[in-house]
């Protein structure tokens, strides 16, 4: 084989045309996260699908890696966040829609956690193993930078 025909073998496969082109197209399409109002969420939490259902559950977890989003107004945004299951392997979801609420006083909530008028509560809702789940994250910068979950 001639060497100027080698070459040719490692070129792209024409079967692969336009590859590029849809790989560019898919990443340009942006995912829109909604914050849910109480009434989205509330329908959520009762509603019953035959293939999903919507839990909330109470275990607290104090060690959360959170990814958020810092808007210049001040407002938060999780995206994503991770935490340590009992096997010590990271179990990490990705924050499909959020509701935020906050109180002018201090109260312990019905998990059990502490809260005062600067914690803000993420009610969160994220898909595990196929069924939609809403966890709460707490998150006071006054007292702490660390997150806590609620699940």
């Amino acid at each position: 084989m001639p060497r100027a025909d080698r070459a040719s073998q490692f070129l792209p496969f024409a079967a692969l045309k336009g590859f590029e082109e849809a790989l560019r197209e898919r990443e340009k399409k942006e995912i829109k996260k909604i914050a849910l109002t109480n009434e989205t969420l509330d329908d959520q939490e009762h509603e019953k699908h035959e293939e999903h259902e919507i839990f909330i559950m109470s275990k607290i977890i104090n060690e959360v890696d959170v990814i958020c989003e810092h808007k210049s107004d001040g407002s938060i945004i999780p995206l994503k966040f991770r935490f340590m299951n009992e096997d010590g392997e990271y179990d990490t979801f990705t924050v499909k829609g959020y509701r935020e609420s906050k109180r002018k006083s201090t109260y312990t909530t019905a998990d059990g956690i502490y809260a005062t008028d600067s914690t803000t509560i993420f009610e969160c809702m994220i898909t595990v193993l196929g069924m939609k789940r809403v966890v709460k994250l707490y998150y006071d910068p006054r007292t702490n930078t660390t997150w806590r979950l609620a699940i």
